[in-house]
């Protein structure tokens, strides 16, 4: 098993990125921004410690949390690629999201089509009423995409 399968390997590849990609951010959005990552309980305080106070430095952007809580396998469970599609639409169903709402791609089955429970990014978003993007693990890409929604 490569060390990154494995969410030890996961969060130091995806901290090791954030701060190579953070020199490259922009330091202002020509208008005002605003979306929200959504994500599992453990990485939770990764996003809140490391990433949202440098994406809401960008003079411009705000950028917010949710945490959603898996409702297929239970608490215990808190990895967000084992989010269920409905467990965002329940937990996130009539929050200020702002344009859109970006989480990892590792909700998505390997053809990167569908949720553990059958539903795909557009249903979902369909359902909150805002756009629902899947990213890999670069907040710039999602930084970049957010500006469009």
């Amino acid at each position: 098993m490569a060390i990154e399968e494995n969410g030890v390997g996961q969060v130091r590849a995806f901290l090791d990125r954030f701060k190579k990609e953070q020199k490259k951010l922009p330091h202002s959005l020509d208008s005002p921004t605003r979306f929200t990552i959504a994500t599992g309980v453990l990485a939770a305080g990764i996003f809140d410690d490391h990433i949202l106070p440098r994406l809401n430095s960008i003079r411009n952007l705000t950028v917010t949390l949710e945490v959603v809580h898996n409702t297929l396998f239970g608490a215990p469970v808190t990895v967000a690629g084992l989010l269920p599609g409905k467990a965002f639409v329940e937990q996130l169903s009539g929050k200020e999201l702002g344009s859109a709402v970006w989480t990892t791609r590792r909700i998505l089955n390997d053809s990167g089509e569908l949720t553990l429970d059958d539903m795909t990014p557009v249903q979902i978003g369909e359902q909150l009423g805002v756009s629902f993007h899947v990213a890999d693990d670069s907040m710039l890409d999602l930084v970049q995409g957010g500006l469009h929604g």
